[in-house]
């Protein structure tokens, strides 16, 4: 299974070091739900077209509406799950 690469940008627009992820839809919503705050982010395959792009752990742009339909029940299961966490650490 081929991966998909990850270019971090923080909000200075500064590139950081790249990285791969699985190429898989859990894997693309797992990355999102647990992606900084802090940083964009854009996921392309390896000949360089866009997959998704970020702003911190929230989708921004995503071309494939395909895709997109996968990826929107995983990934939103996950925020909601890290919203729980956060809410019980403040009980």
């Amino acid at each position: 299974m081929s991966s998909y690469r990850v270019y971090p940008y923080n909000f200075q627009k500064k590139p950081e070091k790249t990285f791969l992820i699985e190429n898989s839809i859990e894997s693309l919503a797992s990355f999102i739900a647990e992606a900084s705050f802090e940083k964009s982010y854009i996921v392309t395959d390896a000949a360089d077209n866009l997959i998704i792009s970020t702003i911190g752990n929230f989708l921004d742009q995503c071309p494939d509406k395909r895709l997109l339909r996968e990826l929107q029940p995983l990934l939103i299961k996950k925020q909601m799950s890290r919203v729980s966490e956060f809410q019980q650490e403040f009980e």
